[in-house]
């Protein structure tokens, strides 16, 4: 009598910034497509995502949660949970370069023009205090010299939340990470210049507790593979190693 072979399964658990689920999807359908094409070993690969904003997700990894990786937007979260050594590796890796980008739901104006002409009545931004995304677009309406009046800012608590305003109509302008609304021809999209904001460097560490769990340190070294970084290029963000 012929018995199936039992497989053990392994869990990563990933938490990412919330401007990166698109991204961060598509590299994970890679990776498991890559794992199933490989010679079997007994071992089955699931990753676990949660997304939200880096500061929300930094509290919970200081705070005890299970995550095995975290994909921060910026890199100073990331270097605060080396010095709290929370991590296996000392150094933090950039595995993104992020772009900023204003959005307009009017097709007749550019979106900056309406920004500096206040032809809108909400402009939604991500919380700068919880979302470096948030803190560059307000480094961008600093740089321009705009004055907001708090009741036009539709604040999110992360950079999705931020395009839900948009899409949901309940703000006529919105920061976003360009790679929310890349490859979409339809959007009224202005690509903020990169000297009116501080270079979002989204940057990823290795947690103490993937220390037992080999699934994922292998996705955490697919992150930095050229496959990987060049995929990441492909889709709205820039890369500091991919070669294309």
């Amino acid at each position: 009598m012929l018995t199936q072979p039992v497989f053990a399964q392994q869990k990563v658990y990933v938490a990412v910034a919330s401007n990166f689920i698109n991204v961060f999807e598509k590299l994970k359908t890679s990776y498991i497509s890559q794992q199933q094409d490989a010679p079997s070993d007994s071992t089955d690969v699931e990753i676990v995502a949660s997304y939200g904003s880096s500061g929300k997700l930094f509290a919970q990894i200081v705070h005890g949660a299970p995550f095995q990786i975290f994909l921060s937007a910026d890199t100073d979260k990331p270097k605060k949970l080396v010095e709290l050594a929370l991590t296996q590796n000392q150094t933090v890796y950039t595995y993104a370069l992020g772009q900023l980008a204003l959005v307009a739901n009017n097709s007749e104006i550019s979106p900056i023009d309406m920004l500096k002409q206040q032809k809108f009545k909400h402009i939604a931004i991500a919380n700068p205090r919880l979302a470096p995304y948030g803190l560059a677009a307000q480094n961008v309406i600093d740089s321009l010299g705009q004055k907001i009046n708090r009741r036009q800012i539709a604040m999110g608590e992360n950079i999705s939340q931020s395009y839900q305003f948009f899409t949901s109509k309940h703000a006529q302008l919105a920061f976003v990470a360009y790679a929310q609304i890349f490859n979409q021809p339809e959007i009224n999209v202005w690509l903020v210049p990169d000297n009116l904001y501080q270079a979002i460097e989204q940057g990823m560490v290795l947690l103490k507790s993937a220390e037992h769990n080999n699934a994922a340190t292998q996705f955490y070294q697919f992150l930095q593979s050229q496959q990987a970084q060049c995929l990441i290029a492909s889709l709205g963000y820039k890369s500091q190693t991919c070669l294309h």
